[in-house]
């Protein structure tokens, strides 16, 4: 994805977020190859969010989830992090920059 692109696409989401109430802890959160698009922080959960374009060629394959795993459990051992914590996904329309779905 294209640089512009991606900033979009961030201030998209910090947007979205935070019209929603969620407090963003995090953006472009890695450890190593394992990266987190966005930490938040709602009703005392983590929510640890992949942004996603609505491009047909873009789709989160196995070896993608199991990074955002191993991403996850790197930032919770290393912020000693013992509560509640819930995984999202964000899908923005790449022509009209649009949220279109916030799946959680």
């Amino acid at each position: 994805m294209p640089k512009h692109r991606n900033l979009k696409f961030e201030k998209i989401a910090r947007l979205y977020l935070d019209m929603r109430g969620f407090k963003i802890l995090e953006q472009n959160w890695s450890q190593g190859k394992n990266k987190i698009d966005v930490i938040a922080e709602k009703s005392q959960e983590l929510h640890f969010i992949n942004l996603k374009s609505l491009d047909l060629d873009q789709h989160l394959d196995i070896s993608e989830n199991k990074a955002i795993e191993n991403a996850i459990e790197a930032y919770i051992l290393e912020n000693k992090y013992n509560g509640k914590i819930n995984t999202a996904t964000l899908i923005i329309d790449p022509k009209t920059f649009v949220v279109v779905s916030f799946i959680s």
